[in-house]
């Protein structure tokens, strides 16, 4: 039991990276974005809701939000639902 608890408190594992779609690939090429989101994960590292919190520009949202619902970490069985907070700054090269 002890090493179950353990294990619920080691950080999370990113396994599918968010993608951003090609139209928005396109739109932000060359431009800064920072965009703060939560999320909220199944124990089987699915993202059940996604919130922007903060995002600049405002715009940005609406490529962040349905990239980050495609995110996917591993999974942490009997641990149940958890919440975290990711920071996405994208910048030109």
């Amino acid at each position: 039991m002890a090493q179950a608890k353990k294990k619920c408190t080691e950080p999370v594992k990113l396994t599918v990276e968010p993608k951003f779609t090609e139209s928005d690939i396109a739109a932000w090429k060359g431009k800064s974005m920072t965009a703060t989101v939560s999320l909220l994960v199944s124990e089987d590292g699915h993202v059940i809701q996604a919130t922007v919190l903060k995002a600049k520009p405002k715009e940005s949202a609406g490529a962040v939000l349905p990239a980050v619902k495609q995110a996917q970490f591993q999974p942490r069985p009997g641990c149940g639902e958890w919440r975290l907070e990711i920071t996405f700054n994208l910048h030109p090269n």
